[in-house]
Protein backbone atom coordinates (compact mmCIF):
# COMPACT_ATOMS: atom_id res chain seq x y z
CA UNK A 1 0.00 0.00 0.00
CA UNK A 2 2.88 2.33 0.67
CA UNK A 3 3.93 2.11 -2.97
CA UNK A 4 0.39 2.89 -4.17
CA UNK A 5 0.11 5.88 -1.82
CA UNK A 6 3.54 7.13 -2.93
CA UNK A 7 2.55 6.85 -6.62
CA UNK A 8 -0.74 8.67 -5.98
CA UNK A 9 1.10 11.47 -4.17
CA UNK A 10 3.73 11.76 -6.93
CA UNK A 11 1.16 11.80 -9.75
CA UNK A 12 -1.18 14.10 -7.82
CA UNK A 13 1.69 16.44 -6.97
CA UNK A 14 2.78 16.50 -10.58
CA UNK A 15 -0.74 17.35 -11.74
CA UNK A 16 -1.07 20.16 -9.18
CA UNK A 17 2.34 21.53 -10.22
CA UNK A 18 1.30 21.50 -13.89
CA UNK A 19 -1.94 23.31 -13.13
CA UNK A 20 -0.30 25.93 -10.90
CA UNK A 21 2.58 26.67 -13.28
CA UNK A 22 0.59 26.54 -16.54
CA UNK A 23 1.02 29.67 -18.64
CA UNK A 24 -1.70 31.35 -20.66
CA UNK A 25 -1.23 30.96 -24.42
CA UNK A 26 -1.44 34.46 -25.92
CA UNK A 27 -0.65 33.41 -29.50
CA UNK A 28 -0.28 30.11 -31.27
CA UNK A 29 0.89 30.25 -34.87
CA UNK A 30 1.22 27.39 -37.31
CA UNK A 31 3.35 27.30 -40.47
CA UNK A 32 2.08 24.82 -43.08
CA UNK A 33 4.57 23.54 -45.67
CA UNK A 34 7.34 25.86 -44.54
CA UNK A 35 11.04 25.10 -44.53
CA UNK A 36 12.09 24.65 -40.89
CA UNK A 37 14.60 27.49 -41.02
CA UNK A 38 13.29 29.19 -37.91
CA UNK A 39 14.46 28.50 -34.39
CA UNK A 40 10.90 28.70 -33.05
CA UNK A 41 11.69 29.54 -29.44
CA UNK A 42 14.07 32.38 -30.35
CA UNK A 43 11.75 33.69 -33.06
CA UNK A 44 8.76 33.75 -30.72
CA UNK A 45 10.82 35.20 -27.83
CA UNK A 46 11.60 38.14 -30.11
CA UNK A 47 7.89 38.49 -30.92
CA UNK A 48 7.02 38.31 -27.21
CA UNK A 49 9.23 41.36 -26.63
CA UNK A 50 7.25 43.34 -29.21
CA UNK A 51 3.92 42.67 -27.50
CA UNK A 52 5.45 42.94 -24.02
CA UNK A 53 3.93 39.87 -22.44
CA UNK A 54 4.67 38.65 -18.93
CA UNK A 55 6.74 35.57 -19.83
CA UNK A 56 6.30 34.19 -16.31
CA UNK A 57 2.54 33.88 -16.85
CA UNK A 58 2.08 33.98 -20.63
CA UNK A 59 3.61 32.28 -23.64
CA UNK A 60 3.48 32.05 -27.42
CA UNK A 61 4.04 29.10 -29.70
CA UNK A 62 5.09 28.50 -33.29
CA UNK A 63 4.51 25.06 -34.78
CA UNK A 64 6.44 24.86 -38.03
CA UNK A 65 6.46 21.15 -38.83
CA UNK A 66 3.18 20.64 -40.68
CA UNK A 67 3.90 19.22 -44.14
CA UNK A 68 0.92 18.40 -46.32
CA UNK A 69 1.36 17.30 -49.93
CA UNK A 70 -2.00 17.03 -51.63
CA UNK A 71 -0.38 15.85 -54.89
CA UNK A 72 1.42 12.85 -53.36
CA UNK A 73 -1.00 12.16 -50.52
CA UNK A 74 0.19 9.65 -47.90
CA UNK A 75 -0.79 8.49 -44.43
CA UNK A 76 1.66 11.08 -43.04
CA UNK A 77 -0.22 13.87 -44.85
CA UNK A 78 -3.54 12.56 -43.52
CA UNK A 79 -2.17 12.62 -39.96
CA UNK A 80 -0.94 16.21 -40.34
CA UNK A 81 -4.27 17.34 -41.80
CA UNK A 82 -6.15 15.71 -38.94
CA UNK A 83 -3.84 17.21 -36.31
CA UNK A 84 -4.04 20.69 -37.86
CA UNK A 85 -7.82 20.65 -38.20
CA UNK A 86 -8.26 19.40 -34.63
CA UNK A 87 -6.04 22.21 -33.31
CA UNK A 88 -8.03 24.76 -35.34
CA UNK A 89 -11.41 23.36 -34.32
CA UNK A 90 -10.36 23.30 -30.67
CA UNK A 91 -9.72 27.04 -30.76
CA UNK A 92 -6.05 26.79 -29.88
CA UNK A 93 -4.59 28.19 -33.12
CA UNK A 94 -4.71 31.91 -33.86
CA UNK A 95 -2.62 32.28 -37.01
CA UNK A 96 -1.95 29.92 -39.87
CA UNK A 97 0.75 30.79 -42.39
CA UNK A 98 0.11 28.51 -45.33
CA UNK A 99 1.59 28.04 -48.77
CA UNK A 100 -0.47 28.29 -51.92
CA UNK A 101 -0.71 24.51 -52.36
CA UNK A 102 -2.86 24.07 -49.24
CA UNK A 103 -4.57 27.46 -48.86
CA UNK A 104 -7.77 26.60 -50.72
CA UNK A 105 -8.12 23.21 -49.05
CA UNK A 106 -8.41 24.97 -45.69
CA UNK A 107 -10.59 27.72 -47.17
CA UNK A 108 -13.07 25.12 -48.40
CA UNK A 109 -13.49 23.94 -44.83
CA UNK A 110 -14.35 27.44 -43.63
CA UNK A 111 -11.37 27.65 -41.27
CA UNK A 112 -10.37 31.25 -42.01
CA UNK A 113 -11.69 34.45 -40.48
CA UNK A 114 -12.87 37.21 -42.78
CA UNK A 115 -9.95 39.65 -42.53
CA UNK A 116 -12.18 42.58 -43.46
CA UNK A 117 -13.76 42.12 -40.01
CA UNK A 118 -10.43 42.72 -38.24
CA UNK A 119 -8.40 44.92 -40.59
CA UNK A 120 -8.93 48.66 -40.54
CA UNK A 121 -10.14 50.43 -43.67
CA UNK A 122 -6.59 51.72 -44.12
CA UNK A 123 -5.20 48.17 -43.97
CA UNK A 124 -7.80 46.92 -46.43
CA UNK A 125 -6.74 49.66 -48.82
CA UNK A 126 -3.03 49.04 -48.23
CA UNK A 127 -3.38 45.29 -48.73
CA UNK A 128 -6.01 45.33 -51.50
CA UNK A 129 -3.67 43.80 -54.11
CA UNK A 130 -2.49 41.05 -51.75
CA UNK A 131 -5.81 39.89 -50.31
CA UNK A 132 -7.25 36.55 -51.33
CA UNK A 133 -11.04 36.60 -51.69
CA UNK A 134 -13.07 33.42 -51.44
CA UNK A 135 -16.74 32.51 -51.40
CA UNK A 136 -16.99 29.47 -49.17
CA UNK A 137 -20.23 27.61 -49.87
CA UNK A 138 -20.50 26.55 -46.21
CA UNK A 139 -20.21 30.09 -44.82
CA UNK A 140 -23.34 31.86 -43.67
CA UNK A 141 -22.14 35.14 -45.18
CA UNK A 142 -23.19 36.02 -48.68
CA UNK A 143 -20.44 36.61 -51.23
CA UNK A 144 -16.69 36.62 -51.10
CA UNK A 145 -14.64 37.22 -47.97
CA UNK A 146 -11.02 38.27 -47.56
CA UNK A 147 -9.65 35.03 -46.14
CA UNK A 148 -5.91 35.51 -46.56
CA UNK A 149 -3.16 38.04 -47.09
CA UNK A 150 -0.21 37.16 -49.31
CA UNK A 151 2.95 37.83 -47.24
CA UNK A 152 5.68 36.19 -49.33
CA UNK A 153 7.69 39.42 -49.25
CA UNK A 154 7.21 40.10 -45.52
CA UNK A 155 10.56 40.86 -43.93
CA UNK A 156 10.62 37.97 -41.45
CA UNK A 157 9.38 35.45 -44.04
CA UNK A 158 12.17 36.51 -46.42
CA UNK A 159 14.93 36.65 -43.80
CA UNK A 160 14.09 33.19 -42.41
CA UNK A 161 13.58 31.72 -45.89
CA UNK A 162 10.53 29.89 -44.59
CA UNK A 163 8.80 29.80 -47.98
CA UNK A 164 11.55 30.20 -50.59
CA UNK A 165 9.80 28.26 -53.37
CA UNK A 166 6.19 29.36 -53.09
CA UNK A 167 3.89 32.16 -52.10
CA UNK A 168 2.64 32.14 -48.54
CA UNK A 169 -0.41 33.59 -46.89
CA UNK A 170 -1.30 34.99 -43.48
CA UNK A 171 -4.65 33.79 -42.17
CA UNK A 172 -6.46 34.09 -38.87
CA UNK A 173 -8.39 31.01 -37.81
CA UNK A 174 -12.11 31.68 -37.54
CA UNK A 175 -12.34 30.91 -33.80
CA UNK A 176 -8.95 32.39 -32.85
CA UNK A 177 -8.90 33.32 -29.16
CA UNK A 178 -6.21 36.02 -29.55
CA UNK A 179 -7.10 38.12 -32.58
CA UNK A 180 -5.28 41.25 -31.36
CA UNK A 181 -2.06 39.29 -30.93
CA UNK A 182 -2.61 37.65 -34.32
CA UNK A 183 -2.65 41.12 -35.87
CA UNK A 184 0.44 42.04 -33.85
CA UNK A 185 2.12 38.92 -35.26
CA UNK A 186 1.39 40.14 -38.80
CA UNK A 187 3.01 43.46 -37.91
CA UNK A 188 5.98 41.56 -36.50
CA UNK A 189 6.38 39.50 -39.69
CA UNK A 190 6.38 42.66 -41.78
CA UNK A 191 8.86 44.54 -39.58
CA UNK A 192 12.50 44.51 -40.76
Amino acid sequence: YVLVIALVLIIGGSMVYDIVTKKDMVLQAVYVNAFPNVESSEFMADFEKTIEINTKKEETSLIDDFYIDMDAYTYFDAQNIEKLLVLCAAGTVDVCIVDESYLMHMAEGGYFMNLSNVFTEEQMTEYQDKLVWYDCPDNIAEGEEAIALEITDASKIVSTQSYPNSKCYFTIIVNAPNVDNALAFLDYLETP
